[in-house]
């Protein structure tokens, strides 16, 4: 934090390293801590919504396999 604020001995010369730092060092605290959730929050909304209605390669289609495998018991798939 000296180094932005531009204490010491030549300071004025390393205060724009200093701030650039800091403020580097906010930003990424700033994304990670609100834009990050914010995204993964839509995105699991966009799936709820959209891609839990639609067989998604074939996702549906291997659930109702591993049903229809549990329910008849080992070595017979009931299609």
């Amino acid at each position: 934090m000296p180094i932005a604020l531009g204490y010491g001995a030549d300071g004025s010369s390393r205060r724009p390293l200093g701030l650039v730092v800091v403020g580097g060092l906010v930003m990424s605290q700033f994304i990670t801590l609100y834009i990050t959730p914010v995204i993964y929050l839509y995105l699991e909304q966009f799936q709820e919504k959209v891609l839990d209605r639609t067989s998604f390669f074939g996702l549906a289609a291997q659930t109702e396999v591993c049903r229809r495998r549990h329910e008849t018991g080992p070595g017979f798939v009931a299609v």
